[in-house]
């Protein structure tokens, strides 16, 4: 710029300075700034963040306690989320949030909420019982789906045809099954919170949790197939009506690319599942990449999934019960801990921030359409069309099933039908997939965008009456007028599991014997493949041991030391950690000898273990227990080794004080203590003496 202002004369220079502001440069020198426009979007995430923990905490006190104990924490969330969207509808400032990166979007829920609430779900499911009760859960999940979806959408169409229902307006027949579909997602975080609680038999808590997992999926799979049709009459590429009409080669093609989605979706979550599992295998000497590697297969198998059009919750699941099944026996127990406790907390954080947008959406009133008869009619038919198709589907599956589903799970399972997320992200998907419906001036795209708020103020007025209602209600109802069977709460121990097993080889050989090729012979043959061939491919230690049976074997070890100890036998301290500093002992701490005994490192049980093809445990590599005659040495933890210490310490005190009551005290000389001292406690002393002199200097060492 400066040999372009010398070649055009003077006024070349003034033309072509820069102006520093117009550049971006900043070259001044300032004591503080405000710099909000850099850092807006992570300051409402942080904000978000502390709101809805501060909010959880307030509600799980003490005095919160006869409030937090009749109604479920996604109603608190709610309010709380009316109450900031109240506020900021008052300053004029929801348009302004509408726009910003961080307002709740189709996208921002189906992208980031999401995943992490399926996988948590699907890695911490009771394989055994899920998959026991596949065909039921299967059944109730999409054929259940289905009956709700098609059932409420055409009593829906019905009633828009007889102008009962928005009453002026065109509602396309696809419109209206796309409105049932969205009304049959159920979302039953409350009613599995409260099971939970009451700890309900395990039957009806797999069977409403398999079904609610498996039910989203299907719904987003319907959704998507049916909203293609909806838009149709939109489309301004299609300009006669035979284009925009549905034929019998469009619905086939429909049922197609449903069947087409669920086997593709499976599939890509079983590779991905099995891809980490693999990866996991050669993580032996970087425990820390364990967790990230759980964490980014899962986000990726539903990635890879949304990215084809499949269905990236099915896949999500599908890949989260593949690795579970092999991941767990390849990680160290610390990355078990920290998959565990990341994935609920933020399972848990994407649950609190969906309902507290939901309340927010409450006041933003460009998305919403009031329309009564729509409102009251999809509650109508949510309570009734659900119980009917339940009622249906639990007598065809009773034909069937060994163990009878009763009438009172029945009644729960109808009951437990609560709307929640995902049927108002599906809803709300509805109003920004089309961005040319809000500005639009076109009378028919308008006519269109109303029936679209309406369906989504119809959507957000069922989430609430089944949260606040059915939500609150369903424990009352499931401890005190139906009294539902319960179970009671235990760790299930070794002799359990042995019992189960041998239960379930003799199940399997009877089917065989008789000829019967029942459920049992088909989980005794995946169970054969699994451990001939996919155990050995995917696992490190592929005939690992049951981790019952080595905690146990822990346990006695464990046991066996500490009798060692009272027998006052040689122990071999470890240099403590942390600059010298040892922990508190088992008393403070409040441990109790089952886990102490989980930190025990027995390498005599490693080496056992290798020589056996078995899976030694990482943590046994580190301190020692013989186990011959000729050496006793054991090295425990700090917490077990100040233990020790201090019983040592108060047996050499004991020691010295009898060795001195011994010197003084004697039979000739009664005027000691003005008095003539027990024969008894004379001899008790001399022998304490006798028991605790040969081993004085090794007392004085441990010391």
């Amino acid at each position: 710029p400066a040999a372009a202002g010398a070649e055009g004369g003077g006024g070349g220079e003034d033309e072509c300075s820069i102006d520093e502001h117009d550049s971006g440069l900043d070259s001044s020198v300032r004591i503080a700034g405000f710099r909000l426009d850099h850092l807006d979007l992570l300051l409402a995430v942080a904000l978000f963040i502390m709101i809805v923990v501060l909010a959880k905490m307030i509600w799980h006190h003490n005095f919160m306690e006869p409030i937090s104990s009749k109604l479920p924490e996604s109603c608190m969330l709610i309010v709380v989320g009316a109450y900031i969207g109240g506020i900021i509808e008052s300053f004029y400032l929801l348009d302004k949030c509408r726009d910003s990166p961080i307002a709740f979007t189709p996208s921002l829920f189906f992208l980031v909420l999401l995943p992490p609430i399926v996988l948590e779900a699907g890695y911490f499911l009771d394989n055994r019982r899920f998959f026991e009760n596949i065909v039921s859960i299967n059944f109730y999940a999409f054929v259940g789906t289905i009956w709700n979806a098609f059932a409420v959408g055409l009593l829906v169409y019905g009633f828009g045809q007889a102008d009962i229902l928005l009453p002026g307006r065109h509602l396309s027949l696809a419109a209206a099954l796309l409105f049932g579909t969205i009304s049959a997602a159920i979302d039953p975080v409350a009613v599995l919170a409260v099971f939970d609680e009451i700890h309900v038999e395990r039957l009806l808590h797999i069977l409403i949790f398999g079904e609610s997992l498996l039910n989203d999926a299907v719904t987003v799979v319907l959704f998507n197939l049916l909203g293609a049709f909806s838009n149709r009459d939109i489309d301004p590429t299609l300009v006669n009506a035979s284009e925009r009409a549905i034929g019998v080669d469009d619905v086939f093609l429909g049922i197609g690319q449903f069947v087409v989605v669920v086997i593709a979706s499976v599939i890509i979550g079983i590779l991905i599942g099995l891809l980490a599992s693999l990866t996991t295998r050669f993580t032996e000497h970087v425990h820390v990449l364990e967790p990230i590697v759980v964490f980014a297969m899962g986000y990726l198998s539903y990635l890879l999934a949304d990215l084809f059009e499949f269905s990236g919750i099915l896949s999500l699941i599908t890949c989260a019960i593949v690795m579970k099944h092999y991941i767990e026996s390849n990680v160290s127990r610390k990355s078990h801990t920290t998959i565990k406790y990341t994935m609920k907390v933020l399972s848990n954080l994407s649950e609190m921030i969906i309902f507290l947008f939901l309340g927010i959406s409450l006041f933003d009133s460009s998305v919403h359409y009031w329309d009564t008869g729509l409102i009251l009619l999809s509650i109508v038919l949510a309570l009734v069309i659900r119980p009917i198709g339940v009622i249906v589907q639990t007598l065809l599956l009773n034909c069937f099933r060994v163990k009878k589903i009763g009438k009172k799970a029945v009644f729960v399972m109808s009951y437990s039908g609560l709307r929640g997320a995902v049927a108002f992200s599906l809803a709300l998907t509805r109003i920004y997939e089309a961005p040319v419906l809000m500005e639009s001036t076109d009378p028919a795209l308008q006519e269109e965008f109303i029936v679209r708020k309406s369906m989504l103020t119809a959507i957000t007025s069922l989430v609430l009456f089944t949260v606040f209602v059915q939500g609150t209600t369903i424990k009352p109802l499931v401890q005190r007028v139906l009294k539902v069977r319960t179970v009671s709460k235990h760790n299930v121990t070794m002799s359990e599991c042995f019992h189960c097993t041998v239960l379930d080889h003799i199940t399997s050989g009877v089917e065989d014997v008789v000829g019967h090729f029942g459920h049992n012979r088909i989980r005794e043959s995946l169970q054969k493949f699994d451990v001939k061939i996919m155990r050995k491919i995917f696992e490190r230690y592929p005939e690992a041991m049951d981790e019952q049976i080595l905690h146990t074997f822990k346990r006695l070890q464990y046991q066996d030391s500490k009798v060692a100890a009272e027998k006052d036998l040689v122990f071999k301290f470890g240099e403590d950690t942390d600059g010298g500093h040892i922990s508190v002992c088992k008393e403070e701490e409040g441990v109790s000898d089952g886990e102490l005994a989980d930190q025990v490192e027995v390498p005599e049980l490693t080496e056992v273990l290798k020589k056996s093809h078995l899976r030694p445990h990482e943590f046994h590599d580190k301190n020692v227990l013989p186990r011959t005659e000729s050496d006793h040495r054991f090295e425990p933890t700090s917490s077990f080794k100040i233990r020790v210490q201090r019983e040592a310490k108060d047996r050499h005190r004991r020691t010295r004080r009898a060795r001195e009551r011994s010197r003084t005290i004697s039979v000739s000389s009664p005027t000691t203590y003005g008095r003539l001292p027990k024969v008894k406690e004379r001899e008790e002393a001399i022998e304490i003496e006798k028991e605790e002199e040969p081993k004085e200097e090794k007392m004085e060492t441990i010391v």
